[in-house]
Parts: structure tokens; C-alpha cells; sequence
């Protein structure tokens, strides 16, 4: 924090905590004091925010929403690191916030032994964290969250300096957003023809990765409006689909992607015997 030349500062009991990044600080609840679990968790889940590079994303709703999950995801992946780095040195469990702290742990251990890259733990939280409920309003979970926040304060900020958002379309499917599905969409883009939606394409990815299929290992047969995608490594990993069926929309596929990532990660954590 000092080489960053930022400060911490305590505020008012009951005011929380958080990353105020406009002033280079960070706010702590006065009700913390003299609580050294809780201020240390804390003060890694707020760093990990600092240390969030992802650029503001207006251009949609779910573009927003995405980049906010994985901001999220930075700073509980922060505080499982700083918990795994306590308990090694003989200390004591700081915890991770939020209600699946357990899952997040499982990711932050997959991240440390080398198995999946830092992209990948923010999205795989980021997946589960959509799900939480946020503290400041426990009937809405983060998803809703940052989707009302997006309708109530960005939309009418972008049309008062001139910069209407354009609906979340098939032209809009970026994958430097790192989306789950954005491996597998890229790897069967280019087996498709340029007359297949995107829309279309993205929901096989996301039919694909739902049977197990890897994204280096996927496979096409077309025959018509049929196609058939089978994995080139694992007998048995099979599905058909009909192109003439009007898929789901982006948006849609999107968040089914982000579901099934989660999904994937509790099925993962629970395989591991992982447990609070």
C-alpha cells in the first residue's frame, strides 16, 4: 500500500469498508477496530480491488455487469491468496467474504498450484460470485445488482453526454471480456461458415463446454441444418444440434455460460472433498 502511495484511513462505524480509488485510500468501518481477522480480511479484499486492471466497460449491460463480477473476483481471489499465506506461515484463518467461501478457496488453490491461469480464477469466481447477495441490499443478488445500477445511473449518464448504449447484439461479442465461453465460441467461429450467426455459434460453444467438450478438441460434421459436434479426445463427448432453430441470444448464452461455471465449479470443490 505505501509504494502505491495510498493510504488507509478508519471511517464511521457502520459505514463499511471500501476502496475509494478517486482519493488513493481505503475506508475501513470503525466497527472493525481492534478486530485483526477481520481488518486483515479486509484489507485484501480491498487491495485486490486496487489491483483490478480491467477497463470500465459501458458498451453494454452485461458487458458492465461482467467486467464489475470479475473486479469482484480480483478482490476475493486477493483475500483467499493473503488467507492461504497467513495459514502457511502458522497464523490464523482470516476467511474469505462471502457466502461461497469455500468455492472461492478451491479456485485460489487451483490458481496457486499452476493449474488455471489468473484470467481463469476471476472468471470462475466471478461466475459464482454473481450469485451473492450484496450486503447494502439482500433482496437482489450481485447479478441484479450491478444490472440496476447499470439501468438507473449509466444508461441515463451515456445519453446526457451524447453515447446511447447499443443493445448487447451479436456484433458485440468481445473476447478479450474473457467470458467462459469465449475459448470454445473462438475455436468454432472459423469451422463455421460467415452465413452462421454469431448468436448461432455461441450457443453450440455453450452446448459444447455443457457436454464436456474442451475447445481445442472440438469437431463439426454439417449435413444441411444439422450439425454434429463430438470431441476429437473423449469417445462418447457427442451432441446435435439444428442451425434452423432460432437460438437464445448472446446475452442469453452469456449468462448460461457464466451459470454453467459455476455450476462446474461447485461440482469441482465437492469432487476435492473441499468443505467449510
Amino acid at each position: 500500500m505505501r509504494a502505491d502511495r495510498f493510504s488507509v484511513q478508519w471511517g464511521r462505524a457502520g459505514g463499511g469498508t471500501y476502496y475509494d480509488e478517486i482519493n488513493d485510500r481505503i475506508i475501513i468501518d470503525r466497527n472493525s477496530m481492534g478486530d485483526g481477522k477481520k481488518l486483515a480480511k479486509s484489507l485484501s479484499h480491498e487491495i485486490g480491488h486496487h489491483k483490478f486492471q480491467g477497463a470500465e466497460d459501458y458498451s453494454s449491460r452485461a458487458a458492465y455487469v461482467h467486467r464489475q463480477l470479475r473486479n469482484e473476483g480480483a478482490a476475493t481471489l486477493e483475500n483467499a491468496l493473503v488467507r492461504a499465506e497467513i495459514l502457511a506461515a502458522g497464523g490464523p484463518d482470516i476467511g474469505v467474504s462471502g457466502r461461497n467461501s469455500a468455492a472461492y478457496e478451491w479456485i485460489a488453490g487451483e490458481y496457486s498450484a499452476g493449474r488455471i491461469d489468473r484470467d481463469s480464477a476471476l472468471n470462475q469466481i466471478a461466475g459464482v460470485f454473481g450469485a451473492e447477495v450484496p450486503s447494502t441490499d439482500p433482496t437482489k443478488n450481485y447479478l441484479d445488482y450491478y444490472g440496476d445500477h447499470y439501468d438507473r445511473k449509466i444508461v441515463p449518464w451515456l445519453k446526457s453526454i451524447g453515447k446511447v448504449p447499443e443493445p448487447f447484439s451479436e456484433g458485440q461479442i468481445h473476447l478479450g471480456h474473457g467470458y467462459p465461453a469465449a475459448g470454445m465460441y473462438a475455436s468454432l467461429r472459423e469451422k463455421f461458415s460467415p452465413e452462421i450467426s454469431d448468436a448461432a455459434v455461441l450457443d453450440v460453444a455453450v452446448k459444447a463446454r455443457e457436454v464436456g467438450i474442451k475447445p481445442g478438441d472440438a469437431e463439426l460434421h454439417l449435413q444441411g441444418d444439422r450439425v454434429w459436434v463430438f470431441s476429437s479426445q473423449t469417445p462418447g463427448f457427442r451432441f446435435q444440434a439444428d442451425l434452423a432453430v432460432s437460438p437464445p441470444s448472446v446475452r442469453e448464452s452469456l449468462e448460461r455460460s457464466t451459470q454453467l461455471d459455476a455450476q462446474q465449479v461447485v461440482q469441482q470443490q465437492a469432487l476435492s472433498g473441499v468443505s467449510r
